[in-house]
């Protein structure tokens, strides 16, 4: 008997030329049913879905009477995956719940006649197949992943089915922005296409997946060059099997979806004039009435649109609609891609009328009703209500008396927050979720402008300004937030340690494998190292699952999307604080200054200049001034220059508002290239006639300065624990060789000898009770083991961080053979997120520490945040190479003034004063040499925070004395 699996992947329906799965006749009435099943797929099935379901029915009534519930679950199954084909969709729900019923009902019958689970496993795909085809992908990878899971023990699914599986579920996350996830199923129906019956074609198509999981992966990930290419090797291998077919009508489909792909690669490179005679391709492969015909009238729009030809993309988007409204007379999400880019053009025409017409028309498609089911594609809910704040802003701009419009806005941004915690919580696999975040930065952007200028004109009828800050808030830190989320799930969920640990160990092994793929895209080991990621994500993914069901109390503590306000955050900021907030965007940078009673926003306009000038100065601060030709004093005024005049578009028109007598303390959260700013080198007025760098106007000598990964840390740092510790200090100052570099761009390089790292920890050992390693005891072993002993944790390392790819980003400890010396141990980033810390500072006082490659919503993914999310709150970091000697210098004087019972932030600052205002700097005040450690966390004295286990045991001991003192008193008096 053939029962057929219709494929519809990525681009539009892609179907597999004619590949079947058999079941033997058990006896003659099966048999028949199995001719007539065959009969129908030869004729009707494709043509006349009427015509099939009435043979259906017929052939249904004879098995039922005879009691085959196995062929009339097969009858169901082929039925439904024809009225997919055919896009009915309501009666395709219909049939699988007839199905559903019928096991039910009849569940001991089947099982003795269905021994293979061949028409149960036909049943549970087609409703995987069901919820995809109407674009609720969540539930089609539920069901998927239950017939997979079903699977490790019936072990009766055959290569094709395994095939159509991965296919569909890599699909999936694709749809959903999950490129990593969605490669790792498309490599595994790699797998089961070599062994399918039509393994060539399978294995071909399986290529143009994988080259559009790349693709997705460089569009939201800065356009990587690796992942484009790697995208297109994909798609020509593919090309180089269908061609060879492209007179057969059964690949015209495949060839006509490879070429589409191929089109949005040039866009995405900006070569237009190709991408345009590749979608010509597509066309000339396409029917007229295809599916896939709506996608590429879509294509085509979107790329008139980018190269400005609006009439052009208008008449393409509204081929798509009339294409999509006659091929899906039921709701479906497809019709919504057309009424969507439609609305916008309206925007861009100043009718907002008919942009709000079109957006209610989408949305309808992308949350309705099918046969009982509430189907809802969350992606595209979010464009459409972005596209409709847009086009009531734009509504509010021509009626400014009409409030009404404003408001509406603002609820459709709101529906738009809660759509984007509810997927959130949906995904709580926060290392996907990337580029999902790299998406939503349209929305915050447009959101962000609506609410600024509610907030702006002060309309009375709601907190606009609450509102921003939500926004704000909502666009920072994802993993920063789970990590802080996940101390509280910890504390107060009550689930086992095992759990947790097996969570951390898996995610450990994730990791480990991903840095390996990453590094060896050729490596004989690969396909096994993708193997083993496979295995182990799932694992991980059903792990968590399985806390959301088991402990929900720790799922929902952890994975919640709840966001402090800012009037909460107001309560936490002392009366000398003044807290900035930024939003970095395209066009413009937003930024709210908060103090105590206070609240200021402010609109930065970007352009070229500013640009320009933000880049020159993070250039020059990062550069050793010893190296320049150019004049000293020529050079000093450039700096000082540039550096006010970033002073004064994004500093002072916030701060000018604020009393600065009062205040003595900045908390940033920067985001964009501010991140990579360390702000106490601004200049607060024009240099004068300074003729060194040591007498300039620092921001720092006006205020102590703080960072913040999100605001959300400032409440956490006020609350009060205990931690247990064996040593107030624990340092690490590793030996190295002065042996060449090697390979920097993997993080293989031989580390450089350092002169006064050593001498570093040690002098800072001294002004606490410690444990240090230095040279050959410095290794990463050592540091594993000691970790979670120490208060403060002074790592004296060289570090490695990649900008392209954080996962070679590492701490270089000592050799662990010191007969080889290429053998150092290096702490990737990824062990570090992993780590379980108990420690207040981590002082990071190597290289680069703080910096590395920027995400969007994510910021910058760098060794200091990897300490944070472990579990420290409070990291001293670098931005750039900085210079050993200094480095030991404010480094002392800052330990000094720990000691002291300075808090934090005035310690670093003071050690930073000390240092250029010491005669013997003179020539070392270039801020290259002093400003790039920053401090990212609360202001808190560190002897403060916590008490040592010996002085809790002394105390406990103390106690019991005393206790011990009245019972013998007691016992006397009862004597």
């Amino acid at each position: 008997m053939r029962i057929v699996l219709v494929i519809i992947l990525m681009t539009g329906t892609l179907r597999a030329p004619g590949f079947a799965f058999f079941q033997k006749a058990a006896d003659s009435l099966d048999q028949y049913i199995n001719t007539q099943i065959e009969q129908v797929y030869e004729g009707a099935y494709y043509r006349e879905p009427d015509s099939v379901s009435e043979k259906f029915d017929g052939l249904k009534s004879m098995a039922g009477k005879e009691g085959r519930y196995h062929m009339s679950l097969y009858l169901l199954a082929v039925e439904a995956q024809c009225m997919a084909f055919h896009n009915r969709f309501e009666r395709m729900r219909t049939l699988i719940v007839n199905a559903k019923e019928l096991i039910g009902n009849y569940e001991r019958n089947i099982a003795r006649l269905d021994t293979t689970y061949d028409a149960r496993n036909t049943v549970d795909f087609t409703e995987g197949l069901y919820f995809y085809s109407v674009g609720d992908y969540h539930r089609s990878i539920k069901c998927f992943d239950a017939l997979l899971e079903k699977d490790k023990i019936r072990q009766t699914l055959g290569a094709d089915y395994l095939f159509s599986i991965h296919s569909y579920l890599g699909s999936c996350y694709q749809r959903l922005l999950l490129y990593d996830k969605a490669y790792l199923h498309y490599s595994k129906a790699m797998e089961a296409a070599k062994l399918s019956n039509y393994s060539d074609y399978n294995t071909a198509l399986i290529h143009t997946y994988l080259g559009n999981a790349k693709a997705g992966m460089a569009n939201y990930g800065d356009g990587d060059q690796d992942d484009l290419e790697q995208a297109e090797d994909h798609y020509t291998q593919a090309l180089q099997f269908f061609l060879k077919y492209k007179d057969d009508a059964s690949y015209s489909n495949a060839i006509a979806a490879t070429y589409s792909q191929l089109s949005l690669l040039n866009v995405t490179r900006g070569n237009f004039a190709t991408a345009i005679k590749q979608l010509k391709k597509t066309s000339e492969y396409s029917a007229p009435d295809d599916p896939d015909m709506v996608i590429t009238y879509m294509d085509y729009g979107d790329l008139y649109k980018k190269m400005g030809e609006t009439e052009l993309a208008k008449k393409y988007y509204q081929h798509s609609s009339t294409l999509s409204k006659q091929l899906y007379k039921e709701k479906h999400v497809r019709k919504s891609y057309s009424l969507f880019a439609l609305a916008e053009l309206s925007i861009q025409s100043n009718l907002y009328d008919s942009a709000l017409y079109l957006c209610q028309e989408g949305l309808s498609q992308v949350t309705h009703q099918v046969a009982g089911d509430t189907i809802v594609n969350h992606l595209q809910v979010l464009e459409g209500l972005k596209i409709k704040g847009l086009a009531l802003a734009g509504k509010y701009s021509q009626l400014k008396q009409e409030d009404k419009y404003l408001n509406a806005a603002i609820e459709s941004y709101l529906s738009a927050l809660a759509v984007i915690d509810e997927i959130n919580k949906k995904l709580p696999y926060t290392e996907y979720k990337k580029h999902f975040k790299a998406h939503l930065q349209d929305f915050y952007e447009s959101a962000m402008e609506m609410v600024y200028m509610a907030a702006s004109e002060e309309h009375g009828q709601r907190d606009y300004v609450e509102l921003l800050w939500d926004l704000m808030e909502s666009n920072k830190n994802t993993m920063l937030t789970e990590a802080l989320n996940n101390t509280m799930a910890l504390q107060y969920a009550g689930i086992p340690s095992k759990l947790i640990e097996k969570e951390i160990n898996l995610k450990t092994k994730a990791a480990e494998l991903r840095r390996n793929l990453s590094m060896e895209y050729d490596h004989i080991d690969t396909a096994r190292w993708r193997n083993d990621l496979y295995e182990v994500t799932n694992r991980l993914d059903s792990l968590v699952k399985s806390f959301e069901t088991e402990y929900p109390r720790y799922y929902d503590l952890k994975y919640n999307n709840n966001r402090y306000s800012l009037s909460e955050v107001k309560k936490h900021l002392k009366s000398n604080e003044i807290l900035l907030e930024y939003f970095w965007g395209e066009n413009e940078v937003y930024c709210m200054g908060v103090s105590s009673n206070k609240t200021v926003i402010k609109k930065i306009e970007l352009n070229s200049e500013i640009d320009e000038t933000f880049t020159s100065l993070i250039t020059f601060s990062r550069g050793n001034p010893h190296s320049k030709e150019k004049d000293f004093l020529a050079y000093l005024n450039d700096f000082a220059g540039i550096s006010n005049n970033i002073y004064e578009v994004f500093l002072k028109p916030v701060l000018s508002e604020f009393d600065q007598k009062r205040y003595t303390s900045l908390v940033i959260v920067p985001d964009g290239k501010l991140a990579y700013l360390p702000f106490e080198i601004l200049l607060t007025s024009q240099a004068g006639q300074s003729k060194d760098y040591s007498s300039l106007p620092y921001l720092l000598r006006d205020y102590n300065i703080r960072s913040l990964f999100a605001s959300s840390s400032l409440i956490e740092s006020t609350v009060e624990k205990v931690d247990l510790y064996e040593y107030a200090y624990l340092g690490f100052a590793p030996a190295y060789s002065n042996s060449p570099q090697g390979d920097r761009t993997t993080g293989t390089a031989s580390p450089g000898f350092l002169i006064y790292n050593q001498q570093e920890v040690l002098s800072a050992s001294d002004y606490f009770d410690n444990k240090v390693f230095i040279r050959e005891n410095a290794t990463k072993e050592n540091f594993l083991n000691s970790v979670g002993t120490g208060k403060i944790l002074h790592l004296a390392t060289h570090a490695f961080t990649s900008d392209e790819d954080p996962s070679y980003s590492s701490l270089i400890f000592s050799s662990y053979d010191s007969g080889q010396s290429n053998n150092y141990g290096h702490l990737h980033l990824d062990e570090i997120y992993n780590l379980s810390l108990n420690a207040d500072l981590v002082v990071l006082s190597g290289c680069e520490t703080g910096t590395g490659k920027y995400l969007r919503g994510e910021g910058i993914i760098s060794l200091g945040r990897a300490f944070r999310y472990a579990g420290c709150p409070n990291i001293v970091m670098s931005h750039w190479q900085v210079n050993d000697k200094s480095t030991a210098f404010i480094m002392d004087e800052f330990f000094h003034n720990l000691k002291k019972g300075m808090n934090k932030s005035e310690a670093l600052r003071e050690a930073k004063l000390t240092f250029l205002n010491d005669p013997k700097n003179k020539y070392f005040s270039h801020p290259y040499y002093w400003s790039a450690f920053v401090l990212m966390g609360d202001a808190q004295p560190i002897s403060s925070r916590s008490w040592s286990a010996e002085i809790i045991m002394a105390l406990s001991l103390f106690v019991g004395l005393i206790a011990l003192v009245f019972a013998k008193k007691r016992r006397k008096k009862t004597s």
